[in-house]
């Protein structure tokens, strides 16, 4: 019994001593968490190939561009001393379109011309592609306006080479207000505007706001009864209502034409010049209310008093009983002088071929109109080429030399001007067929335009090599 009582306490101890200790759990930490910060990969960039310039001789238009410039000169031209017709001048710049190549530096770019006899015929553009040389074209990169007044069915021809339309006929008064003072007839001029934005929106001329030729103005006022402040008060409201409906819209308004009319003969006088004041100091009264008027209509136009027989000084040929060249130049001095808001001078130039036979008369001609450039430049008024055309009726020749003589002095005009620092040129009409000289004088032989029925003149290329040749 002892021994039993023994082995209990023995193994009793044994176990007490096997026992594990009492264990105090740790205090758990947090686990730190890391702030990781991405910075966000930019996405790859589109890359955008630099273009493949077009090879001239693979150029699908090139023959299009030739046949133009030679069917010009009459199927046929000299080109380094050969006779060649199109295919032969094609197949050549096919062979070596090197030969044919000119680059031009233009504003810091530099620009490849196809060029034949000094005629740019074609342009390399930015992306490498071949285009025409139009005169828009050409213009536009000699910082220079080239606009035309042409008829509606020449729209597509017009939007293709000019850099917009010049308005005219629309804005004649017995177009305009037909039937009586108080009514304005706005079909056909918001039409024009609209054709002319269609043309080429940003350098729109709008001729003429007011005009003093009586087949251009409606009965009820040649014929009315009224009187000076009657008509001062027509003229103004007249402005105000055109200009405004326009507003921003238009570049350059043409704000009195032929102030003291074409000449100072019977029926070619100014009919607003007769009634308000035919010389520099009534004048100044009547077409200073004009300028006025337009401006406060719309402040951002340019505006411009447009004239005939003033762009050679006393010379001009013109029927005028004096130097209407002076004249002209007073008014605008002394309109300038009063602080009226004119911003230029428009000289029509429609001229005769006749005036520039020989190298002299050339010579001269060109003196001339560099110095009455000159002179308005200096009293701060800009010059503007609006109506030019060359009449060759009275010239002996050929087709072909006529055409010849025509090409020299369209570049000669063009060329002047732009030395004189003129930027803005328009020419009147569009084919040698639809001239107002036919229609207006009966002239048959004048042949004054860029086009005939044909397509494109010798003249054409005259604009363009000017343009081309005085580019910086």
């Amino acid at each position: 019994m002892k021994t039993k009582i023994l082995l209990a306490v023995i193994l009793s101890i044994i176990l007490a001593s096997c026992a594990p200790a009492s264990i105090s759990t740790p205090t758990e930490k947090p686990i730190p968490t890391a702030t990781i910060t991405f910075t966000p990969i930019p996405p790859t960039p589109t890359l955008t190939p630099t273009p493949t310039p077009e090879n001239l001789a693979d150029t699908k238009d090139l023959q299009i561009w030739v046949e133009q410039y030679v069917n010009a000169y009459g199927g046929k031209v000299t080109v380094n001393g050969v006779e060649m017709d199109t295919s032969q001048i094609t197949d050549n710049i096919r062979k070596n379109a090197e030969s044919f190549t000119q680059v031009k530096e233009i504003n810091g770019m530099a620009y490849s011309f196809l060029m034949v006899n000094n005629a740019p015929l074609a342009i390399q553009d930015e992306n490498g592609k071949w285009q025409e040389a139009t005169i828009k074209r050409i213009a536009s990169l000699a910082g220079l306006h080239f606009n035309i007044t042409g008829i509606y069915d020449e729209k597509v021809l017009m939007k293709k080479n000019f850099t917009s339309f010049s308005s005219q006929w629309a804005f004649m008064w017995n177009i305009f207000r037909p039937d009586s003072k108080e009514k304005y007839s706005f079909d056909r001029t918001d039409y024009d505007v609209r054709f002319a934005q269609e043309i080429g929106g940003d350098n729109i001329q709008l001729f003429h706001l007011v005009w003093g030729w009586r087949n251009a103005l409606p009965t009820w006022l040649v014929k009315g009864d009224f009187t000076n402040d009657e008509l001062l008060q027509i003229m103004t409201e007249h402005i105000k209502k055109t200009v405004s409906r326009y507003k921003g819209k238009v570049a350059t308004w043409s704000v009195v034409n032929e102030s003291f009319g074409s000449s100072h003969t019977t029926g070619n006088s100014s009919f607003w010049g007769d009634k308000l004041g035919n010389d520099v100091e009534q004048g100044t009264k009547w077409i200073g209310l004009a300028f006025m008027s337009a401006h406060e209509s719309d402040p951002d136009a340019k505006l411009i008093l447009n004239d005939a027989c003033i762009e050679f000084g006393k010379d001009t040929k013109c029927v005028w009983s004096g130097d209407k060249s002076s004249e002209i130049f007073s008014l605008v001095k002394t309109l300038k002088e009063k602080e009226y808001p004119i911003d230029g001078i428009g000289f029509q130039m429609h001229l005769s071929g006749y005036e520039f036979l020989s190298a002299n008369q050339k010579e001269q001609k060109m003196q001339q109109l560099t110095e009455q450039i000159e002179r308005y430049k200096d009293i701060g008024v800009e010059v503007s080429i609006t109506e030019l055309d060359i009449c060759m009726s009275g010239v002996a020749g050929t087709t072909k030399e006529r055409y010849e003589k025509q090409f020299d002095i369209y570049k000669t005009v063009i060329d002047t001007a732009i030395k004189s620092g003129v930027k803005d040129f328009a020419v009147f009409g569009v084919r040698d067929e639809q001239s107002w000289l036919i229609s207006t004088y009966g002239i048959q032989d004048c042949d004054p335009s860029l086009f005939n029925s044909q397509g494109i003149k010798p003249a054409y290329y005259a604009v363009t090599q000017a343009m081309f040749e005085n580019m910086r």
